[in-house]
C-alpha cells in the first residue's frame, strides 16, 4: 500500500474514534488545547495501550488508525520509538 493512499484513507476515518468504545478496551485519550491528545491505559498502563494500538493498527484496523489521528505529533513519535513503525504516515 502506497502512504498516500493510507493516509487518506486515515484521514477519512478518523472520524470513526469512539472514546467510549476505547475506554471499554482499557485505553483513552486525553486532550489538551496546548499539547494534543495523548493516548492513555484504563486499568493498565500507559505502554501497554501504546502497544495495543500500534500493534492493532500495523495489522490494518481502521478503528486504532483513526487513534492514532487522535494523538499529538510528538505522541505518536514516541509511540512509535518505543513500539516500532505503525506503517501509518504522521497527519
Amino acid at each position: 500500500m502506497i502512504f498516500s493512499e493510507n493516509a487518506q484513507s486515515v484521514e477519512w476515518e478518523a472520524t470513526s474514534f469512539d472514546l467510549a468504545q476505547a475506554n471499554y478496551e482499557g485505553r483513552s485519550i486525553d486532550y489538551n488545547s496546548g499539547t494534543g491528545g495523548r493516548l492513555r491505559g484504563v486499568g493498565r498502563s500507559d505502554l501497554d495501550a501504546w502497544w495495543h494500538v500500534s500493534q492493532a493498527a500495523a495489522c490494518g484496523s481502521v478503528y486504532h488508525c483513526a487513534a492514532l489521528a487522535e494523538l499529538a505529533r510528538d505522541e505518536r513519535l514516541a509511540l512509535e520509538v518505543h513500539c516500532g513503525p505503525t506503517g501509518i504516515p504522521l497527519l
